[in-house]
């Protein structure tokens, strides 16, 4: 009985590791190593170099444009989202425009004028909100 009890507790654990290590992975990739972000972006560069013949190099383009993807890295909300993530489609509108309102909040009450053409909280509401979260980028 004992040996029965340990093999099925052995196979739960293994179970549970398992989906746990699934998921860091899942959530790795979303947000991306930082390394392999950097890069990508590097070899981007690399390759302006290559089809500008080495004018890109001049000037400060090129800490400009790593400023940049450094500025969006940390401060993109919608990094850890899609439209088509499996989660966020089985969710009701207002349930999505929740979601949104919470990573977007400030941008829609300063802008409230830009999202007023439509009536509020009808269906047309959330779909548009919805619809424009994942437009937003941020942008220093």
């Amino acid at each position: 009985m004992s040996i029965f009890i340990v093999l099925i507790g052995v196979a739960m654990f293994a179970y549970v590791m398992g989906n746990f290590a699934d998921r860091i992975t899942g959530m790795h990739n979303l947000m991306g190593v930082g390394n392999e972000r950097e890069l990508k972006l590097q070899s981007w560069i690399e390759l302006l170099k290559l089809f500008s013949k080495g004018r890109i190099a001049d000037g400060s383009l090129i800490p400009d444009i790593t400023k940049h993807f450094d500025y969006y890295w940390e401060n993109d909300r919608n990094k850890t989202i899609s439209k088509d993530d499996e989660y966020m489609v089985v969710l009701p509108n207002h349930l999505k425009y929740k979601v949104m309102a919470f990573l977007w909040g400030d941008i829609f009450t300063h802008f409230w004028y830009f999202f007023s053409y439509v009536k509020p909280f009808s269906q047309k509401f959330f779909e548009f909100y919805y619809e424009v979260s994942f437009l937003l980028m941020p942008r220093r």
